[in-house]
């Protein structure tokens, strides 16, 4: 994930996902945001949209 951009008036940011496969090389743009309720964000990019809970970071006591 490359490029953060913040996007206005939003609690989300824009990256530019870069990945490659077997012989293949292909770059995407996703938004991350955070959920409106309790402690989950959504991945959100052409047409897709999950939402995912948050986990612990090892060693972050809060």
């Amino acid at each position: 994930m490359t490029k953060p951009v913040n996007v206005l008036e939003m609690d989300a940011i824009l990256y530019t996902l870069e990945c490659t496969g077997e012989r293949d090389i292909w770059s995407e743009r996703v938004m991350l945001m955070n959920a409106a309720e309790g402690d989950g964000v959504y991945m959100i990019w052409d047409g897709y949209a999950f939402r995912y809970e948050r986990c612990d970071v090892p060693g972050d006591d809060g």
